[in-house]
């Protein structure tokens, strides 16, 4: 059985073991042949005839351990083109960045993973999601450049303010970890660009109530 795998660099259906592959990939830290063959219940012959394909097709990607040794371990981990694949088949968002080591991106997830509210959470998870793995900012190699990676995460972050703006909550979102984290990855006039994008929100929902109190007298009880 075949899966079309949806997104920019599709060039074909994986097979289900492929899937099931991909899924171990994003999921383990330091995916290995032995990891992978337990994983799946196939022998290392079969899984090197499923694996070559989508390391072609930048799924993911193979890298020794120590590069100088030809017989060194041999690790898989997950292109940013196999996590948004994974992603829009329905893979778990926090599964997905589960084996992530982009200090940029471990950065927002231990904001992330520091806040109590579940909502929050998964607000700002599905926004990163969203942002980072846009198939459009990534490459030909299944990877993201710096500076596209940096605006993403940043997007992710106003989107899930702008998200949680009617949060009850949302100071607790504004902790001193956050505050310290925003001060370090963030400019001042990125800062500011935030406060008018909130500014300006406000002002539409003071528009929008008045509207809706003309319209009240539209109606006679």
């Amino acid at each position: 059985m075949g899966y079309d795998i949806p997104g920019k660099y599709n060039k074909g259906p994986v097979s289900e073991l492929q899937w099931k592959i991909l899924i171990h990939v994003c999921k383990t830290k330091d995916a290995d042949f032995k990891s992978v063959c337990k994983e799946t219940g196939r022998n290392r012959t079969t899984i090197i005839q499923s694996i070559e394909p989508m390391i072609r097709r930048r799924l993911i990607k193979k890298i020794r351990v120590d590069p100088l040794l030809i017989k060194s371990r041999v690790i898989f981990e997950p292109t940013y083109k196999g996590k948004s694949d994974a992603e829009a088949f329905g893979l778990n968002v926090k599964d997905i960045f589960r084996t992530e080591k982009d200090p940029d991106i471990l950065g927002y997830l231990q904001i992330v993973d520091q806040l109590s509210n579940i909502f929050q959470r998964k607000v700002m998870l599905r926004e990163l999601a969203f942002n980072i793995l846009d198939q459009l900012i990534i490459d030909d190699q299944g990877n993201i450049k710096t500076k596209d990676k940096i605006s993403a995460i940043k997007e992710a972050f106003f989107d899930s303010v702008t998200s949680l703006i009617q949060d009850n909550n949302i100071s607790s979102l504004f902790n001193d970890k956050t505050i310290q984290w925003i001060t370090s990855f963030f400019s001042a006039n990125e800062v500011e660009e935030l406060r008018k994008k909130v500014l300006k929100m406000n002002k539409n929902i003071d528009l929008t109530l008045r509207i809706l109190s003309k319209l009240e007298s539209k109606w006679t009880y």
